[in-house]
C-alpha cells in the first residue's frame, strides 16, 4: 500500500486523533475565536487598534504563515491492517504542531511583542507619545515566595488594563516557573497564591504553558476578538513522497494570530531572586 491510499483508508481515524489533539494540547484553541478566511488568502489586514490616533490599521498585512511537522511511517506499519502503531507518529506530531501553535501565539505573537515594545517605551514618552503596549510589571518575592509576590503585580496589572477599558474576560498564561510557584505557600501562608489571584481576576482561568519562558506570565482580557487567530487551513495529513521502507507525510496548518488591541495584554516578569 502506498502513503496515499493508507492516508484515504484511514482518513477517519487521522482526523479524529488531530481533532483531539487539537483539542486539548493546544491553549489557544480553548482561549483565542479563530477567523476562518479561504484557503487560498496569503494575508490579512492586521486590524491593530492605534491607541494614538484612535483608529484601526486596515492598510498594514500580515502574511499567514505555515507550520509544519514531518512525519514518517515505516512501510511495514503502512501495510499492517491495523493502523495502531501508524497512528502513534501521527499523534506525536500533532502534539508537537499544537506546541508550535502556542508557541507562535502566546510567546511570539504577545509576550515578545511586549518585551520588544518595552524596549523603547522610554524614548516614545520622551518624544511625548503614547504607548501603544503596557510597560512589563516586575514581580518580586513576598514572604520568600515569588507567588505570593505575583499577587501585588497581578492587581498592578489588573488596574493598567482597568484604565484602558478592560474589565473583562480575564485569563492568565503563566510559564512552568509561575505556575509552580502560584502552588507554593509562602512562609508563614496558610494557602496557595492561586487561590488569591484566581479571586482577583474574577475566578477566571490560570493556565500553564510550557512556551512561555520562565519567569513570566500574561495577565489577558479577552473579549470582543481583542487577540484572534486567522486561519486559512486547520490541520491536515498530506503524503509528500515514499522510499522503499518509508512513507512520509507532512502534518501542517496555515494561520497567523493578531494581537488587535495591544493593551488588553500585560506581561508579569519574575526578577531573579539575587535581584528581587
Amino acid at each position: 500500500m502506498n502513503g496515499s491510499e493508507w492516508l484515504q483508508a484511514h482518513q477517519g481515524d487521522i482526523d479524529q486523533i488531530i481533532a483531539g489533539e487539537t483539542e486539548q494540547a493546544r491553549l489557544a484553541q480553548r482561549l483565542l475565536p479563530a477567523y476562518p478566511v479561504p484557503e487560498q488568502m496569503r494575508f490579512v489586514s492586521s486590524d491593530r487598534f492605534d491607541y494614538e490616533a484612535g483608529t484601526v490599521d486596515d492598510e498594514t498585512r500580515v502574511d499567514i504563515e505555515r507550520f509544519e511537522e514531518k512525519v514518517s511511517i515505516p512501510k511495514l506499519q503502512i501495510d499492517d491492517p491495523n493502523p495502531a502503531r501508524a497512528l502513534v507518529a501521527v499523534r506525536h506530531a500533532a502534539q508537537k504542531l499544537a506546541r508550535k501553535h502556542d508557541e507562535r501565539v502566546f510567546r511570539k505573537g504577545i509576550a515578545d511583542e511586549i518585551v520588544e515594545a518595552d524596549g523603547i517605551a522610554d524614548e516614545i514618552l520622551k518624544a511625548g507619545g503614547k504607548l501603544q503596549f503596557h510597560r512589563l510589571v516586575d514581580v518580586k518575592a513576598v514572604n520568600g515566595s515569588l507567588g505570593e509576590g505575583l499577587i501585588p503585580s497581578v492587581a498592578s496589572a489588573l488596574a493598567v488594563l482597568d484604565d484602558e477599558g478592560y474589565r473583562t474576560g480575564y485569563a492568565i498564561v503563566a510559564s512552568n516557573s509561575i505556575w509552580t510557584e502560584l502552588h507554593r505557600r509562602g512562609d508563614g501562608s496558610s494557602t496557595i497564591p492561586i487561590d488569591a489571584v484566581k479571586a482577583l481576576i474574577d475566578d477566571g482561568p490560570v493556565y500553564r504553558s510550557s512556551v512561555l519562558e520562565n519567569g513570566g506570565a500574561l495577565l489577558l482580557s479577552l473579549a470582543e476578538g481583542r487577540i484572534d487567530r486567522v486561519v486559512a487551513e486547520a490541520p491536515r495529513l498530506a503524503f509528500i513522497t515514499q522510499g522503499k521502507d518509508m512513507r512520509r507525510f507532512d502534518l501542517y496548518e496555515r494561520f497567523v494570530p493578531r494581537l488587535r488591541e495591544t493593551m488588553s495584554a500585560v506581561l508579569l516578569r519574575a526578577k531573579p531572586r539575587d535581584e528581587a
